[in-house]
């Protein structure tokens, strides 16, 4: 296949990153950027030696140039812009959260049906080789059956990197919720991922306020969405996941996250790079295994999708499920009580 041209729509931290590792991809070409910012569209374009540079995404949906796009823009222009995107016949592979309602990633897993147009949700936190190594280490059964994942994304008072950002990041209405839907569903979605999607029967979660308000009213700014958020999940195989994230939590560090899994036969901390089996007495330490073909970043996956060679990771109906997980988590604690979870066709 000839190389892959490649537009990235965005070029804040985020779109900058997926235009770096694009650029280090055999076979990928970053052939334009979309920046309604026309002092950032100079920089970036000059930064990266890229020559064609667009203020909107209309003109560069209608650049026949143009094979795909990467959407590295607020959380509400995710559905519409990737909607359109692949009306115009361009693959997408969009940040996460994969939109900011239920509704619209329905609409998206429909539009990519209906074009036939691959459309990845960009969960960085499946790739890097010592997360595919875990992941071949599960799928072989070493840790036994998982009875707890215990995962975590944690940012402290008086809000980790959270100012330097857009501020949509802050108001429920561009961002869709807080930690929880920007933080919190990478290890939640990774979680899932590595589990194989189990069923899960219950979502039980708590969401708490106030200290991001304080924070933002003395910077002048506006904030409406959750401090943090505890989520568990019941699964139907009698195991459980824990999710803890927060913006604003009065922690002793500016930012923690990881992973722990522990199964029948074993346990791992991902953090660690380190996994084991026995019991507390008695345990064999080992090191995760690494998994060099595992690609390192969504954009390597992305590419290697499109040129046939590997096929889609992180598709739009697992992005759908954990959008629907989300939102009943929201419900949850809006509601101070347990609710019962339905997959896709599962109604009983």
């Amino acid at each position: 296949m000839s190389d892959i041209h490649l537009a990235v729509i965005g070029t804040r931290n985020i779109g900058r990153s997926h235009i770096r590792r694009a650029q280090a991809c055999p076979g990928v070409r970053v052939t334009a950027i979309v920046e309604p910012d026309a002092q950032r569209r100079q920089a970036c374009a000059e930064e990266f030696s890229i020559t064609t540079t667009h203020a909107s995404s209309e003109a560069c949906f209608a650049d026949p140039a143009v094979d795909a796009v990467v959407l590295a823009v607020p959380n509400h222009l995710h559905a519409p812009l990737s909607i359109a995107a692949m009306a115009a016949g361009k693959h997408v592979l969009v940040e996460k959260p994969m939109a900011t309602s239920v509704a619209e990633a329905e609409a998206m897993v429909a539009a990519s049906r209906q074009h036939d147009r691959t459309l990845m949700i960009g969960m960085n936190q499946r790739f890097s080789p010592q997360v595919g190594g875990l992941k071949r280490l599960l799928s072989d059964g070493r840790l036994g059956q998982i009875q707890l994942a215990r995962c975590w994304w944690n940012r402290n008072r008086p809000g980790a990197g959270l100012w330097q950002r857009g501020d949509w990041f802050l108001t429920k209405t561009a961002a869709g919720g807080g930690p929880l839907i920007d933080i919190g569903i990478h290890r939640l979605d990774q979680a899932l991922w590595l589990l194989g999607f189990p069923q899960i029967t219950q979502v039980t979660a708590h969401c708490s306020y106030g200290l991001g308000a304080q924070e933002a009213a003395a910077r002048g700014k506006r904030y409406d969405v959750e401090d943090a958020a505890e989520v568990q999940l019941q699964l139907a195989n009698g195991g459980c996941l824990q999710l803890s994230t927060s913006y604003f939590r009065n922690g002793p560090v500016a930012e923690s996250q990881n992973l722990h899994l522990f199964g029948t036969a074993g346990g791992c901390d991902l953090g660690a790079g380190s996994w084991w089996q026995g019991d507390h007495e008695t345990p064999t330490m080992l090191s995760l295994p690494v998994d060099d073909t595992w690609p390192s970043a969504c954009v390597e996956h992305f590419a290697r999708v499109l040129r046939g060679d590997e096929a889609l990771c992180a598709t739009p109906e697992q992005g759908l499920l954990t959008q629907r997980l989300i939102a009943c988590a929201y419900d949850s604690a809006q509601q101070q009580r347990s609710l019962p979870f339905h997959h896709a066709g599962d109604r009983s």
